[in-house]
């Protein structure tokens, strides 16, 4: 189950007993901070990842065959033709590995960000939650 399919039936609140959600804030607290945990290592698991395979497809690139025949089907500025800097990134940023990295990063990244958001939402639910029993007391003119 994804995170926001996770977060969209923890977050019900069943308006005709709320006062058992106040009880479930510290365990919604725990999961969704335990899951962030998870995810920003992966991100930042995803992040070292990505700067290794970009130095070394980097270095791929700038120390590759003397001649472009050298190797079949390779497809890369040859060495010593003096290819500029952009030609170069522009090889590194179109390498299909560099993309995948490129995608795990983000989508490590999104989830953070939205873990992030859940969160957030947490830490106002027990205020959210208390206005509305204070509504509901004042409305029976307690």
């Amino acid at each position: 189950m994804s995170i926001s399919e996770e977060w969209k039936t923890d977050s019900f609140i069943d308006n005709t007993h709320p006062e058992r959600y106040l009880l479930s804030i510290a365990r919604l607290h725990s999961k969704y901070s335990e899951w962030l945990r998870n995810e920003t290592e992966a991100y930042r698991k995803a992040s070292r990842d990505f700067d290794k395979l970009h130095n070394e497809v980097l270095q791929d690139y700038e120390k590759g065959p003397a001649n472009r025949k050298e190797i079949k089907g390779w497809d890369k500025p040859a060495r010593g033709t003096n290819a500029s800097r952009f030609i170069v990134d522009s090889y590194v940023a179109a390498n299909p590995e560099i993309l995948k990295a490129k995608e795990k990063i983000d989508f490590h990244e999104a989830n953070v960000d939205e873990l992030q958001r859940i969160i957030k939402a947490i830490h106002s639910m027990g205020y959210d939650i208390r206005t509305y029993l204070d509504y509901k007391k004042f409305l029976a003119g307690v």
